[in-house]
């Protein structure tokens, strides 16, 4: 700064200073203006004849000399402002010098001085910490030296160019340190009066800038490969919901081209007359992001179901959306499958519903004819051979009818034993109640473990088929309870309320856990079979076992209303 505001005071006029350089010039101009001055009042004075004598004689001699002494005066004054003009042009050249080489030494950017030869003349400090060498060990070398072998035709023609007056940029890949680093270079030229005598370079390491770029390309391609290659249909929309890219599989799926979905907003390309769409598109609003089902407008106006996630990907600073990833998949032909599944199971519950109905009804008839028909025979079996025991047939003979006799007495308990255990008349003749109080006591007779039944009332008025599947779901688990569990004791609650039946059967068994309830990756039929018998009404239930804590079956049984009680 010192050096600037001395070269103002001696004429520099870029510092708007100029006193020296400009004070000569105006000497010389007014010495020849007094000098002209003098010269007119003196051809007055003598063409007046203003004066007489000697004193005309003396003016016109002293004029004379007067030229000669102007004359010098002027020519001393020229000369003094030629060599002022020299100095201040040889102290702005200082200057200008002093000031380019600070600026080459203190620049945080390498810098390379060449002459006409491309030789390295000179280098700064950040140039020899990038080369990693001594000043020395640059100077002498020439600039081509330090560029990869492939790029340096490339770079002597820069050179030649900025050697005829013309400054070049340009990037090249550069040997450093044992390894390589890519540069912008700059190059201008260097002046000495009109005539080009060297290059100055100013070497910008743009390394990492190259990488940042080269992995920004990279990731950019694995963009637009997971992008455009993605199964499902992908949008990206900004922050107003205008839609900016679309996959191939988005432009399928609405039946439009991407120049054509980027006409449209989100909500042009949702159903917003869906309820459930309407719904989702405000979740997402409220909490940035959304999972789950909504229905899209095709070209020609029919929705499409679609499952959707929708999640903002970069927000701005003050809290907008940046721009939001909506991932779409078509779920036709998966809604189509559900339907599908839906409708086979709604028909195979229609199926073991009919089957169970059937193996009812063909119990109940194998039931009553067992004890109608082949209970009325032997029966009547029986009072004939009471009969024959009248007759005096011997010792011998009596003995075989007694022994006949008993046989037919034992055929008649088994008959009618196995026709209650296919269907007891007291289920349809007194209810619910006394056949599961029946049911408990014939299990504890044949039984090693005690049967507690809990009820809330005497008697459950409810349907036929209700109280039918209670009753096969009790005697199915009281049967589990004495093959499997090991149990010493089972509680059977039943309780009515509400709109539905509840049965709760416990044992204290050895349990299970969740993973041995399957034998060979197939569930016991006794548990599939109470399962399906509450299914069928509509029902659930729900097993809790935990090994060595026992079994606890729970069930609810919805009673219809308006059905005939049983």
């Amino acid at each position: 700064m010192a050096k600037r505001e001395n070269a103002g005071e001696i004429g520099d006029p870029r510092q708007g200073g100029g006193t020296l350089r400009f004070r000569p010039r105006i000497g010389f101009l007014i010495s020849i203006l007094i000098g002209l001055l003098w010269f007119g009042t003196i051809e007055f004075v003598v063409s007046a004849d203003l004066l007489w004598g000697d004193w005309e004689q003396e003016l016109v001699s002293y004029q004379r000399w007067s030229y000669v002494v102007i004359a010098a005066v002027c020519t001393g004054l020229m000369l003094l402002g030629v060599r002022r003009e020299q100095l201040e042009k040889s102290e702005l050249v200082r200057e200008a010098e002093a000031r380019e080489r600070t600026l080459f030494d203190f620049n945080p950017d390498p810098a390379l001085r060449l002459d006409a030869d491309g030789v390295i003349q000179a280098a700064n400090a950040a140039a020899i910490v990038m080369f990693g060498e001594e000043g020395d060990g640059l100077h002498g070398r020439t600039f081509v030296q330090t560029v990869v072998p492939d790029e340096r035709a490339g770079v002597v023609s820069h050179i030649r160019d900025t050697l005829m007056g013309h400054p070049h940029h340009f990037r090249v890949t550069m040997s450093v340190g044992g390894g390589h680093i890519y540069a912008g270079i700059a190059a201008t030229p260097l002046f000495q009066g009109a005539r080009v005598t060297g290059v100055n370079l100013i070497v910008e390491d743009e390394t990492e800038w190259i990488e940042q770029r080269r992995a920004l390309a990279r990731n950019e391609r694995r963009y637009r490969s997971l992008f455009d290659n993605s199964l499902d249909a992908k949008v990206l929309l900004d922050g107003q919901s205008h839609v900016l890219e679309a996959n191939p599989q988005a432009c399928q799926l609405f039946g439009m081209d991407e120049d054509e979905l980027k006409r449209f907003t989100r909500e042009e390309l949702l159903d917003m007359d869906d309820p459930d769409t309407a719904a989702a598109t405000r979740y997402r609003d409220e909490h940035g992001r959304f999972f789950g089902e909504v229905r899209i407008r095709h070209r020609d106006g029919h929705a499409i179901p679609v499952e959707v996630s929708s999640v903002i990907a970069d927000a701005e600073e003050d809290g907008t959306d940046g721009y939001v990833i909506v991932v779409l998949r078509d779920i036709r032909e998966r809604h189509a499958a559900e339907l599908e599944l839906r409708r086979s199971r709604e028909e195979l519950r229609a199926l073991s519903g009919q089957l169970l109905a059937i193996r009812e009804e063909e119990q109940t008839r194998i039931a009553r004819e067992l004890h109608d028909d082949l209970g009325q025979t032997l029966t009547a079996l029986m009072i004939d051979l009471d009969r024959l025991t009248g007759y005096d047939l011997g010792p011998r003979a009596d003995a075989l009818l007694e022994g006949m006799r008993g046989l037919v007495e034992d055929m008649v308990a088994n008959i009618r034993r196995i026709a209650r255990d296919l269907r007891p008349p007291i289920l349809d003749d007194i209810g619910l109640a006394a056949a599961v109080q029946w049911l408990a006591e014939q299990h504890q007779e044949r039984m090693s473990y005690r049967v507690h039944v809990h009820m809330d009332r005497e008697e459950y008025r409810v349907p036929g088929k209700v109280a039918t599947a209670a009753f096969r779901i009790v005697q199915e688990a009281l049967t589990n309870a004495a093959r499997h569990a090991g149990a010493g004791n089972v509680w059977v609650t039943i309780a009515q309320g509400g709109d539905g039946l509840g049965l709760e059967i416990c044992d204290d068994g050895h349990g299970f856990s969740s993973h041995e309830g399957t034998s060979g990756g197939r569930r016991p039929l006794g548990m599939l079979g109470m399962r399906e018998r509450a299914v069928q009404l509509d029902g659930e239930l729900r097993v809790n076992s935990t090994p060595g804590e026992g079994t606890c079956i729970v069930v609810r049984l919805p009673v219809p209303d308006g059905e005939e009680p049983q």
